[in-house]
């Protein structure tokens, strides 16, 4: 892995261990957002005061954004236990993490909770169970439903940021998918080109039966077998033989065919 990224300071010891044994070039540094107390706006940069309208406020503080960011802040992630989401969660503080990677990166942004995301909510779930066991009081157990609820939605809240929610087994999977940041960011998406219909090589009429509600590929192309245009079926959905000439089409498809028809 030949390419460099910036971690936070605040990353524990044996990140960077890893870092290095993975071969994966980087510095230690802070990266910091500014932000108006008074009305949120956020900048890249340090400001004496706030620039919005009707806003003067000189005090402005700053947060520092994600634990991993690409060498040239192509993108940043925020990586998540099990315990440090349960934490900002309840000061509300991964909201404020989410936004200021959204402000400060735009795009490539990514929350990478490490474990099973599905084992924490099981674990809620059964501390709930037993709050109301133990006869906890209605207050806390509210409380807990709440956390709960906030908990289960975090995936749903990324994509209203803009933020992609990733899970990982351990550390080793989220460096073996660095790689795959490193390489992809900057990048745009590849669309792949439309698909060829193979309707378009099919007589005119066939495609108009293929277009009937309950008709389809199969029973037209049958229908076709007996009558090569409109004139021809029309004069079968008239007399009513249409039912005992086609295999498959009964009275109620053959009652279908004639109302789209208007007989």
């Amino acid at each position: 892995m030949s390419f460099r990224i910036r971690v936070s300071p605040l990353e524990k010891e044996y990140v960077f261990e890893e870092l290095d044994q993975y071969g994966i070039g980087y510095v230690k540094e802070e990266v910091y957002i500014y932000y108006c107390t008074v009305c949120d706006k956020t900048y890249r940069a340090k400001q004496d005061k706030c620039s919005e309208e009707d806003c003067d406020n000189t005090e402005i503080a700053k947060v520092q954004i994600g634990d991993i960011i690409g060498w040239n802040y192509n993108y940043v992630i925020e990586r998540k236990k099990e315990s440090d989401l349960l934490s900002s969660l309840s000061k509300n503080r991964l909201y404020h993490q989410l936004r200021n990677m959204k402000e400060f990166v735009g795009t490539n942004c990514a929350l990478v909770f490490e474990g099973r995301f599905e084992d924490v909510i099981r674990k809620e779930k059964a501390r709930i169970k037993k709050l109301i066991a133990k006869g906890f009081p209605r207050k806390v157990i509210m409380g807990a439903n709440a956390r709960l609820k906030q908990l289960m939605s975090i995936p749903a809240t990324c994509c209203q940021y803009g933020v992609s929610f990733i899970q990982v087994k351990d550390l080793h999977q989220l460096l073996d998918m660095l790689k795959y940041f490193d390489y992809k960011c900057g990048e745009d998406p590849q669309i792949k080109p439309k698909r060829i219909s193979i309707a378009k090589d099919l007589p005119k009429f066939l495609r108009l039966l293929m277009g009937i509600d309950g008709v389809g590929l199969k029973y037209a192309g049958r229908i076709y077998e007996q009558y090569k245009n409109t004139p021809q079926l029309t004069h079968a959905l008239v007399t009513g033989e249409l039912h005992n000439r086609v295999k498959g089409i009964g009275v109620k498809r053959e009652e279908l065919i004639r109302k789209w028809f208007g007989v």
